[in-house]
């Protein structure tokens, strides 16, 4: 969570776009992992009857994607 506030900060503090740009590339992608990395825990641990695995790490990644 303290990623995505100096993510924000950046971005709202920035004067070059292209900075302002990549921090909002940025913020957007951590902020969609950590919701669906949270999400989809809480959805299989109480909506479904059998156990799954976790795909929550698999989910962090998105962020990597942001990068490349």
């Amino acid at each position: 969570m303290i990623s995505l506030v100096v993510l924000f900060k950046w971005y709202r503090t920035t004067h070059d776009s292209q900075k302002q740009q990549q921090a909002f590339w940025l913020l957007l992608a951590f902020s969609v992992s950590i919701v669906l990395g949270t999400a989809s825990e809480m959805l299989a641990k109480n909506m479904l009857s059998y156990k799954i695995p976790s795909i929550a790490p698999i989910l962090i990644l998105i962020p990597v994607m942001a990068f490349a």
